[in-house]
């Protein structure tokens, strides 16, 4: 079965009659999913099952992803810092670090402060985590 484009009058050829046209612009249109479409055979069950595979796995993947963001969180004690002037994000973590690395701590500053860089005004209050 055959289904035809009809174009506008503006972007129809004058030479070309309506029926011809019609013949030159049809598309393949299956009667049903399990016959082929453009060459590629589908069949409507082989379909079903892959989507709804691709459908658990988004959703296994998706709740494993929060679970791994849960557990990313740092959770431990925190002292609340006024900054001076000349305070800087590294200093400050290589102040407080304690037995983590430099950057696992200016890692954990920016998670528990919201900061999308290093730069730090003079009076912010810092949430910084204590060793």
């Amino acid at each position: 079965m055959s289904v035809a484009v009809v174009l506008p009058k503006s972007h129809r050829s004058a030479a070309m009659p309506q029926r011809q046209l019609a013949e030159v612009i049809a598309l393949p249109v299956p009667q049903s999913l399990s016959q082929e479409l453009f060459g590629v055979r589908i069949d409507r069950d082989l379909l079903r099952r892959v989507m709804f595979r691709v459908l658990i796995l988004s959703a296994a993947l998706a709740v494993f992803a929060l679970i791994l963001w849960s557990f990313m969180s740092y959770s431990g004690p925190v002292t609340e810092y006024t900054v001076s002037a000349g305070d800087t994000l590294w200093d400050l973590a290589s102040r407080y670090r304690g037995n983590r690395s430099l950057e696992d701590t200016v890692a954990i500053m920016r998670e528990l402060n919201g900061l999308s860089s290093d730069a730090l005004a003079a009076g912010q209050n810092l949430l910084i985590p204590l060793p």
